[in-house]
């Protein structure tokens, strides 16, 4: 991921694909139709991005874990966001913030605060610049304290959007800035 290698990546999803199935092992299936989804989009392939997103949201719900249901909705969710399509990338983005507020557990930090930042930049692209603002800058927060790796970085970035949306310069330009300053 980190080098590029989008078409490595997806290859190596496709063998660990094939072995989840022939192991039965579903919630390894979940997390690899997860991940394909997430790189397909990056790819351009938003169809197959949404193909496997669904296949793993389903899988999920049929094995009622709601941290793999997590990973299925954050992943699916973006793929809509690319699309355009931000009234359903928001409902599953929505529906995820909601579902991990409840658990809170430190499971899936990174998923947790992404969700609620591209929740943010997603209402931002709606025009719901309050709710968005809310969940920006909570998101903000847990990864001043929680985050890791990208996750800061990302938060940045889609509350930096929101801000852009709304017209709001001066906050766009020092959160924009900040995320900058993580990248270096």
């Amino acid at each position: 991921m980190a080098l590029g290698e989008h078409g490595r990546r997806l290859a190596l999803l496709g063998e660990a694909e094939v072995l989840a199935r022939a192991l039965d092992d579903r919630g390894r299936l979940v997390l690899v139709l997860a991940g394909m989804s997430h790189v397909l989009r990056l790819m351009g392939d938003p169809d197959g991005a949404m193909a496997a997103g669904q296949q793993a949201l389903e899988l999920a719900a049929e094995l009622g874990n709601s941290a793999l249901q997590g990973q299925a909705f954050y992943f699916l969710g973006q793929a809509y966001y690319a699309i355009g399509d931000f009234g359903r990338a928001a409902e599953l983005l929505r529906r995820n913030v909601e579902a991990t507020d409840r658990e809170s557990g430190t499971s899936g930090t990174d998923v947790r605060i992404g969700s609620r930042a591209r929740l943010a930049r997603t209402l931002g692209a709606l025009g719901a610049f309050a709710e968005g603002r809310r969940h920006g800058e909570e998101a903000l927060r847990l990864a001043t304290r929680e985050g890791r790796g990208q996750t800061p970085i990302i938060v940045h970035g889609c509350l930096g959007e929101l801000y852009l949306a709304q017209g709001d310069l001066e906050h766009a330009i020092r959160v924009l800035e900040q995320g900058l300053a993580l990248c270096r």
